[in-house]
């Protein structure tokens, strides 16, 4: 059991979940009720998506990839 702990991978799964778990309280209390916030995340994360996937379909049509 206490190998488990120890392991890097466990650490890495245990901290990752942890931070989510964070986040995700932080969201659903203070960033979602705000609103302002929100849609500034939601708006830069549609762009990114959008401009990733022009660049790639782009780049596949043309052949330089």
């Amino acid at each position: 059991m206490n190998n488990i702990i120890k392991s890097p991978v466990t650490k890495f799964l245990l901290l990752t979940f942890s931070l989510y778990g964070v986040w995700l309280v932080l969201f659903e209390m203070l960033i979602k009720p705000w609103g302002m916030l929100d849609k500034i995340i939601t708006e830069n994360i549609s762009y990114f998506i959008c401009t990733s996937e022009q660049n790639l379909l782009t780049a596949l049509i043309l052949g330089t990839m």
